[in-house]
């Protein structure tokens, strides 16, 4: 028998031993992180956090999903999704994601949006109806000014949130990242729309969430594919990639490089 219930305080350790089975070496969370990322979680809505317990009360999958403001709509970020390699197969990932669809405390008229990469994408669309949004490259680029997508739905977030989410507050979040032997200069997050350069940054360019980057349907690559579940009531518009505006921070992917502190 499987239960699918709200994780509480007290899971923290269950929930971090979960996560080593799940991920081996990968594996981040400890139970400070995980306590304080979704029981400290700053605004008025909060959290939702769901577990998959067995008939003999050990966890073998976890979910959770993050609310969010954008100019357009109340978002839920799908995110943190893992589960224990001696149930892997649709069964309990199918519960936890029918459950989050199904809970209570998840407001009407929410969108539910989620940042995979292209083999999970091909899960929730084909396997759990969601629909592909589009596909967001890591693009390099000169410079990024935010102020030029000004009309687009965008995630809004307070002070509050950017302390939770990288402990600080400045004006953009940058990092620098490796990937395939190449060091990049990341641009997570900007906080009041803040143009950035690379020129600025002493770095011959920078990598970003750009629009010029912005697909339409599913792809596979050095990108994120972004998949949204769609209410009856989804405004037509939310539906396109080209009418967002998206930022890496907005998402669940965590930076594991270093902090570029230029700001």
């Amino acid at each position: 028998m499987l239960t699918c219930r709200a994780a509480r305080q007290e899971d923290a350790a269950a929930v971090v031993d979960l996560s080593r089975r799940a991920y081996g070496p990968r594996h981040q969370w400890t139970e400070e992180r995980w306590l304080r990322h979704y029981f400290s979680f700053p605004g008025a809505e909060a959290p939702l956090v769901l577990v998959a317990e067995t008939a003999n009360g050990s966890l073998a999958g976890h979910y959770s999903l993050f609310p969010a403001r954008s100019s357009r709509c109340l978002l839920y970020v799908q995110s943190h999704i893992f589960v224990c390699p001696r149930y892997r197969g649709p069964r309990i990932l199918n519960r936890l994601i029918r459950c989050g669809l199904e809970w209570p405390d998840r407001r009407e008229g929410s969108l539910l949006i989620a940042f995979t990469q292209f083999r999970f994408a091909q899960v929730l669309q084909r396997v759990f109806g969601w629909k592909a949004l589009g596909y967001v490259e890591f693009l390099s680029c000169p410079a990024i000014d935010p102020t030029q997508f000004a009309g687009r739905n965008r995630f809004e977030h307070n002070d509050d949130w950017f302390r939770w989410r990288f402990g600080d507050l400045r004006e953009r979040y940058t990092f620098k990242h490796q990937h395939d032997g190449t060091e990049h200069v990341q641009v997570w997050k900007t906080r009041h729309g803040t143009p950035v350069t690379a020129r600025e940054l002493g770095a011959p360019s920078i990598n970003c969430w750009h629009p010029a980057g912005y697909r339409e349907g599913r792809h596979d690559g050095w990108g994120i594919n972004v998949s949204v579940w769609q209410e009856p009531d989804t405004a037509t518009e939310l539906m396109d990639i080209h009418n967002w505006y998206l930022e890496i921070g907005d998402s669940d992917l965590t930076p594991r490089a270093i902090a570029v502190n230029d700001s």
